[in-house]
């Protein structure tokens, strides 16, 4: 939540960003719930710094809901915005939010369908089935 307000702050101060995320190295991915991972995400991808370590940590966080971790179509749809914006490129994380993505195309509102399409494009993966899906 720290580094949503910061992002929603545009801080940017480089040496507070790099604790911050050096304090979430050390946490594992099953650590943060679906909500705090596409918020961290987001947050690096809106200001513009990321560190590699926490983003892979992040983009292998759990993509389908587990007891009280419910991962909704938001944050879906943010983690793949993020991760465009952040240039990710680790396909197998990529491929599982995109596969658990179009499994739930139906569950999308408007903005995050277009937030998904312009991710997709993004990644130049326009060949995915999820980015036919949204842009049917």
């Amino acid at each position: 939540n720290i580094l949503w307000a910061v992002a929603k702050t545009s801080y940017s101060e480089k040496l507070f960003l790099d604790e911050l995320f050096t304090q979430g190295n050390a946490l594992p991915s099953s650590s943060f719930s679906s909500q705090e991972v596409s918020n961290i995400l987001w947050a690096m991808a809106t200001l513009r710094h990321s560190n590699p370590q926490l983003v892979s940590t992040l983009a292998h966080a759990p993509v389908v809901s587990e007891g009280e971790n419910e991962v909704r179509p938001q944050h879906l749809a943010n983690r793949l915005w993020a991760l465009s914006k952040l240039q990710h490129q680790d396909q197998l994380s990529l491929h599982r939010l995109s596969r658990e993505a179009h499994r739930r195309v139906d569950e999308f509102k408007p903005q995050e369908l277009g937030n998904i399409a312009w991710a997709m494009a993004a990644l130049r993966a326009s060949n995915d089935p999820l980015f036919h899906a949204v842009t049917e």
